[in-house]
């Protein structure tokens, strides 16, 4: 995980910098490995990444795209090219059903992204 800071009072100049790195990302795995497509899981509710999304699909990459129960997926949700589409919320329960057959853990019941990476970082401390 890479963290860039982008400072600047509109959102869209953090929304292409994700754009670019992500296609950049993509040129350089299908120079890498150019038998295997690469795949990208994207976290957005979003849909400013539409059509880089569509871009990337006609490049043959795999997109797994992960939102929120009440995000504004439209662009997405529509695509029947992603395959792959799951809340945020189906992760959790998927993680927490998973820890439960292995080590006993808590997670509170409302539980969002924000919550689980201010959650992360206490634990880190």
């Amino acid at each position: 995980v890479t963290l860039v800071d982008c400072p600047s009072p509109k959102p869209e100049v953090v929304d292409r910098r994700i754009m670019e790195d992500m296609n950049g990302e993509v040129n350089r795995l299908f120079k890498e490995r150019p038998e295997r497509p690469p795949s990208i899981v994207l976290i957005t509710g979003d849909a400013d990444y539409a059509t880089t999304v569509d871009q990337l699909l006609d490049r043959g990459v795999s997109i797994q795209l992960i939102h929120l129960k009440n995000a504004s997926t439209w662009a997405f949700t529509g695509s029947r090219r992603l395959k792959y589409k799951v809340t945020w919320e189906e992760v959790l329960r998927d993680a927490l059903v998973a820890s439960r057959s292995s080590a006993p853990c808590q997670v509170p019941q409302d539980v969002s992204p924000k919550a689980t990476a201010v959650s992360a970082k206490q634990h880190a401390n």
